[in-house]
């Protein structure tokens, strides 16, 4: 009688451990699915990433450009308007000089 319980109490263990190792089986399979899904959507962000980075590089670029364009526009504007003031000043004093004679 004890020797049954004995063989008994080894199959309910034997049943357990082949239960358990089944379920850790099982959860390893989940988890490396898991980890497959996770490696696909990481690939898929660092392709946004990279596209995105490309993005704001050719528009840190863009931006530099316009920056210069605009620094050359604003010298032109300024030597315009240095070459109108001195226009205004030479006629005025045309002006004062024609005054003078009269």
């Amino acid at each position: 009688m004890l020797l049954k319980e004995q063989i008994n109490s080894v199959r309910m263990n034997d049943e357990h451990y082949e239960k358990r190792a089944n379920d850790i089986q099982a959860e390893l399979a989940n988890r490396e699915r898991q980890k497959s899904e996770l490696e696909e959507e990481k690939a898929e962000i660092d392709r946004h990433l990279t596209a995105a980075s490309e993005r704001q590089k050719q528009a840190g670029e863009e931006l530099t450009a316009l920056q210069s364009r605009i620094a050359e526009m604003t010298v032109e504007i300024e030597k315009n308007q240095n070459d109108i003031r001195e226009l205004l000043n030479n006629r005025a004093s045309t002006k004062a000089k024609l005054r003078q004679r009269l």
